[in-house]
């Protein structure tokens, strides 16, 4: 192998080395290349990116906005409130839209609203004609998809695709079709003619899904997003009941028979009937702190039981007043929560009355008692 040229002689000639020897020059970058060298080198191959303002979005940043994101109140404008039109949508850059799916994440805390929106904001990033979310479920030997919002497209309505999920009740097992295949290998499937008559003829039923490919997406983003509708999708049917007091003297056993028996008697007084109940102390028990009561964490069969015993809460009051209930909230969600709270704490201390904290779908926001309609 010929040692290459001068480059300040002969800038030609270092090309040509470059060219005859390819496998060396690559040894070379991968194993021995500064990382800043290697950054430059990919910098100046990679297309320029078309926005003339681009915002980069890294995980961390996405974490901080998410956290940090203020609930809006009785006291913005009606504007700040409505979302932008479909056509607003298409005319923003890549970076704009991806802000408006974080800005959906943060304020959005009802798990079906929050996709259908994802799916609307993802279809737009991918010019895609509709939009499919599946959810793995089955053993390991025998996993499947179920729908969770199925063919969502940008004018379709949250109850139209929810009631067609549910309707057709569509599972799909692991490496059948797109979705399944896509699904078992977790790699990308991109068929860019999926409606193609010879395309279909591989399938001998419609297309489930077609994926494409965004430029320039920050892959942490997508895996925040994704990581935190997973954990909804997995707390909806828990249930958190609050200052149920431990026995000071008793073993394990005394404690969870005391505390079977005391759930039950919450549940029966807010009208939930179920079969078999296992309580979950969240936190380390520590004897030496008198009086300690760690709340108590419930699985119930439906988020609509959880929805019903929400609902009825008020009746406890009846019973301890100290004793309240909660969804079981992601660490998102109880940062969200903290945030209005101290917005709140700010607002009683300047002076401002009769106002407090109420979930509208599931997002905490700051509302006056005698204006419950803002």
């Amino acid at each position: 192998m010929t040692p290459p040229p001068n480059a300040e002689n002969d800038l030609a000639s270092v090309g040509s080395w470059f060219e005859a020897n390819v496998d060396v020059l690559e040894s070379w970058l991968r194993d021995h290349a500064s990382k800043d060298l290697r950054q430059r080198v990919q910098k100046a191959i990679l297309p320029p990116t078309t926005l003339s303002k681009r915002t980069s979005v890294t995980s961390d940043l996405f974490q901080l906005w998410l956290a940090a994101s203020p609930a809006k109140n009785e006291h913005q404008s009606q504007s700040q409130n409505v979302r932008p039109p479909h056509c607003d949508l298409e005319s923003m850059g890549e970076s704009e839209l991806f802000m408006e799916l974080i800005r959906d994440v943060a304020n959005e805390l009802d798990i079906d609203v929050l996709c259908h929106k994802i799916l609307k904001n993802v279809s737009l990033l991918t010019h895609a004609d509709r939009g499919s979310l599946f959810l793995a479920r089955g053993p390991p030997d025998d996993r499947y998809l179920v729908a969770k919002l199925f063919d969502v497209r940008h004018d379709s309505q949250l109850e139209e695709v929810v009631k067609q999920a549910r309707v057709e009740d569509i599972k799909i097992p692991f490496g059948v079709g797109i979705a399944g295949t896509v699904a078992q290998y977790k790699t990308l499937i991109n068929i860019k003619d999926a409606y193609n008559k010879e395309v279909k003829a591989l399938k001998s039923e419609r297309v489930i899904s077609s994926a494409a490919t965004v430029d320039n997406i920050d892959s942490p983003i997508v895996h925040s997003v994704l990581q935190e509708i997973a954990e909804r999708e997995k707390r909806k049917s828990n249930l958190v009941i609050f200052n149920l007091t431990e026995l000071e003297n008793g073993s394990r056993s005394d404690q969870i028979s005391e505390d079977v028996s005391s759930v039950r008697d919450i549940l029966a007084n807010l009208g939930v009937v179920v079969e078999q109940v296992h309580p979950l102390r969240l936190g380390k028990f520590d004897p030496t702190h008198q009086h300690r009561k760690r709340p108590i964490k419930i699985t119930l069969s439906s988020s609509g039981l959880v929805s019903s015993a929400l609902r009825e809460s008020s009746k406890l009051k009846s019973i301890d007043k100290s004793i309240f209930l909660t969804n079981d909230k992601t660490p998102l969600q109880s940062s969200l929560y903290k945030t209005v709270k101290q917005q709140l704490n700010q607002r009683i201390a300047a002076g401002e009355t009769n106002i407090y904290i109420r979930h509208f779908n599931g997002t905490p926001k700051i509302v006056k008692r005698n204006n419950l309609a803002n």
